[in-house]
């Protein structure tokens, strides 16, 4: 973890976890093609259900296996999508609300 003195965690790059980059090639290539965040086609069941709770689910376990509080927060804000339009509409809530709690 982190002391008041040292700057809060902040997401973890693809490549500082362990099967990271795969992850993320195999999430833009489903993505694109199921309408989801970095699809041109309007928003599917893919893109509306499934996709965010992966994402939250990475992040969680990002979050859990390197204690990293701005990872589980990055994972609220995405399950917070669930239904509402996919990833294309994420708010930062909880992240800008970790942010300054730690100021």
């Amino acid at each position: 973890m982190f002391t008041r003195d040292a700057m809060p965690p902040k997401v973890l790059h693809d490549k500082q976890v362990t099967g990271g980059s795969l992850l993320r090639g195999v999430d833009q290539t489903l993505s694109a093609a199921l309408g989801g965040y970095r699809s041109d086609k309007p928003v599917s069941g893919y893109g509306n259900y499934v996709e965010p709770i992966l994402h939250a689910a990475e992040h969680t376990r990002r979050a859990v296996f390197h204690g990293n509080a701005t990872e589980w927060a990055r994972a609220k804000d995405e399950f917070r999508t669930v239904g509402r339009g996919g990833l294309r509409n994420n708010q930062r809530e909880y992240q800008t609300a970790q942010q300054q709690q730690k100021q």
